[in-house]
């Protein structure tokens, strides 16, 4: 029997994930944010470098099967992602977990 396609939408549509039937899938976001006047471009490709690196490790689970619409595997994104863009001064809070409350 096969499965069916699945869509996950994570921090309120910010980052949609599509699984297809045979474990491949895509990713969308808003994760990269605008570059910032002043910013080098080295640190910019450092910091596009390792967000496309957080959206694959989220596609890879995605299709692994792992819940990534769960709270907790969110809130584990968020602090990855907290922490690159701290890195690299470029963190958008907007990307916080919802609990539903």
């Amino acid at each position: 029997m096969r499965g069916s396609m699945k869509e996950f939408s994570l921090f309120d549509g910010q980052i949609t994930v599509v699984v297809f039937p045979n474990k491949s899938g895509h990713i969308e976001s808003s994760m990269k944010q605008a570059r910032e006047e002043g910013e080098s471009d080295r640190s910019w490709d450092e910091y596009g470098a390792a967000v496309d690196g957080l959206e694959s490790l989220i596609l890879a689970h995605a299709c692994a099967g792992v819940d990534v619409g769960s709270e907790a595997y969110q809130a584990g994104i968020r602090d990855a992602y907290q922490a690159v863009a701290e890195k690299f001064c470029a963190y958008d809070s907007s990307f916080e977990v919802s609990h539903g409350d």
